[in-house]
């Protein structure tokens, strides 16, 4: 009998790519139809529409999380012109679905758009989209498409290398774990000896060569199955520490204890890596949270360092992307819509200069 083998891929965007999600889902199908046929590979859409029911028990995205990205071996994002609604936790459906596939290490392709705008383009959407697009840059590759017809030729020819190197992926586990099964069978011991003593007693002999000293019992919390791997344990660190890089006036070794005794208290657990390994979307959650927080305070708390901080900022990227206050300062003015040019940063209003420190992030990250 044939062994099948299924993989689930999870379709998520905004109100605007039904389109593009429609796409997907074709050549979804058509792939499977060709897979199950050649190597035994069933390829399941996983879509809110269609593939979760109604429950009370939490709100509403995290349901759809549960019941749709936690069971897909492979989560797909489609963007267009707008970035979606906020969660509560996040600024939109699309964009919780994406990290909660990101921090559970699932394979996540995200795909933007570059069709012609509408007319009734929302700009706050578009400003969320664009800040949320120089933030997966930072992470890995994302793709962008001109057309329909573009979107399902790049989409086909990337979903089948995805598909081909999950299952090599799981090939390679499985090939290792029955490696370090057999390295187990193969060490083992055993040792047979009498409780009576005697000439070659290997209890005897021991006890005979060793001064025996009574110890008090050392008490150790030893992590569960279930718990944070190395991995996670490590992100968790860079959390505190960036948190801890962002309090102001207080020694460095302070605030990475005070931000470590926070993490602690808000799960409830003694030590790091006790934190089960399934409450990491909320520790995620937890970090950018405080992060947002740390931002309003620092503007408010030390407005001086806030700015020489952007000011520095603007000017690298600046270096970086070859650009001088004369060429870029007139095209920021006008891309911003503001109602004057600007010639000089320390000028700008601290609305003003967030929008612009904004704007040449996005632009030094696709220079």
């Amino acid at each position: 009998m044939k062994t099948v083998k299924l993989i689930q891929i999870a379709l998520c965007g905004p109100s605007d790519v039904e389109e593009e999600i429609g796409i997907a889902k074709s050549v979804i199908r058509s792939l499977s139809e060709r897979e199950i046929d050649g190597h035994g590979i069933v390829l399941q859409t996983l879509d809110w529409r269609e593939n979760s029911s109604p429950d009370l028990s939490q709100r509403s995205q995290a349901i759809l999380n549960r019941q749709i990205v936690d069971k897909a071996d492979i989560v797909v994002a489609v963007f267009w012109n707008r970035f979606g609604s906020s969660t509560g936790l996040y600024d939109s459906g699309t964009e919780e679905e994406i990290k909660r596939a990101y921090t559970l290490t699932k394979r996540v392709m995200v795909y933007f758009s570059k069709r012609f705008k509408t007319e009734q383009v929302d700009t706050v959407q578009l400003d969320y989209l664009e800040t949320f697009k120089c933030k997966l840059r930072f992470l890995g590759l994302v793709e962008e498409f001109e057309t329909h017809g573009d979107f399902r030729d790049k989409f086909s020819r990337q979903l089948q290398q995805s598909v081909s190197e999950l299952l090599a992926a799981n090939k390679s586990t499985t090939g290792e774990s029955k490696k370090a099964e057999q390295r187990r069978t193969e060490t083992k011991t055993t040792v047979n000896q009498s409780q009576r003593g005697g000439k070659g007693n290997f209890q005897a002999n021991v006890m005979g060569m060793l001064n025996v000293r009574s110890q008090k019992p050392k008490i150790t919390v030893t992590p569960t199955s279930g718990c944070v791997s190395a991995e996670e344990l490590k992100q968790i660190g860079e959390w505190i520490e960036t948190l801890a890089e962002g309090d102001t006036g207080i020694a460095r070794d302070r605030a990475f204890g005070k931000w470590g005794k926070m993490f602690n208290n808000a799960f409830n657990i003694p030590r790091r890596d006790l934190l089960p390994s399934s409450k990491m979307v909320d520790a995620l959650a937890w970090y950018d949270q405080q992060r947002k927080m740390q931002r309003i305070g620092y503007k408010t708390a030390a407005p001086d360092e806030w700015r020489n901080n952007a000011y520095a900022f603007i000017k690298a990227r600046m270096r970086e992307m070859g650009r001088t206050n004369a060429d870029y300062y007139p095209e920021v003015s006008c891309r911003l819509k503001m109602k004057r040019p600007f010639t000089s940063l320390k000028n700008l209003s601290k609305k003003d200069l967030e929008r612009v420190y904004t704007m040449v992030s996005r632009d030094s990250a696709n220079y």
